[in-house]
């Protein structure tokens, strides 16, 4: 959510955006509170389509996106043939943020490293998995992002299992009992970090002695 302040902040500071006029005098573009986001705008086409493609951005480098069924526009004293066209416009980015993930992420960072760009028509030299063991095991030590997000999840259940007090985890276990979801995590007395799960779910592969000889200081 810091992210997409900061891009907000900068996409709303441009000549052809306008503010709504009740936000005009404090420059306010959006509010936040908890997992509900309201944005604001004056009702023109490029005050408009820069929220659009502001949260298009944030979408496609955070890979969190609106949920259609949950979400409204709200007009006022606009003209209807730009409320429809606004409208048709959000459907067809919201469908193109649908097909972004981390998998799709992946594929990007996979892709880059092969060729500078987002698109690499080729197959890599090397596999995946193995470009991102650690230097030690013969990788480059790149993190595979699929397995960090896991294990980043697995700090969230260990506060679940070791601060029962705290109010959020009340919640959450409220809604995994009303969802009948169970949790299940390896958890040690010394403490759980995300590094430490990261190595946890990892494959390990033998160290590889010619390590040191390439990467040295």
């Amino acid at each position: 959510m810091e992210y997409l302040t900061r891009l907000l902040m900068s996409s709303t500071s441009a000549m052809e955006f306008k503010f709504h006029p009740l936000c005009s005098s404090m420059r306010l573009s959006h509010l936040m509170f908890a997992d509900d986001l309201l944005l604001f705008s004056k009702g023109d086409a490029p005050s408009m389509m820069t929220i659009i493609r502001t949260f298009s951005t944030f979408s496609a480098t955070s890979g969190l996106k609106m949920s259609k069924g949950k979400s409204n526009a709200y007009f006022n004293g606009v003209n209807e043939n730009l409320k429809a066209y606004f409208l048709q416009v959000s459907d067809k980015i919201v469908a193109r943020i649908r097909t972004l993930g981390a998998r799709k992420l992946s594929y990007a960072g996979r892709n880059f490293l092969w060729d500078g760009g987002v698109e690499f028509m080729r197959s890599p030299l090397v596999a995946w998995d193995k470009v991102c063991r650690p230097k030690s095991e013969g990788g480059l030590g790149l993190k595979q992002d699929l397995l960090w997000n896991k294990a980043a999840v697995g700090k969230l259940v260990w506060w679940i299992y070791t601060k029962p007090e705290l109010l959020w985890v009340k919640w959450v276990k409220e809604v995994l009992h009303q969802a009948n979801q169970q949790l299940n995590w390896a958890t040690s007395g010394s403490g759980y970090t995300i590094s430490k799960g990261y190595e946890l779910i990892r494959n390990k592969s033998p160290d590889v002695p010619w390590s040191v000889c390439v990467w040295n200081a």
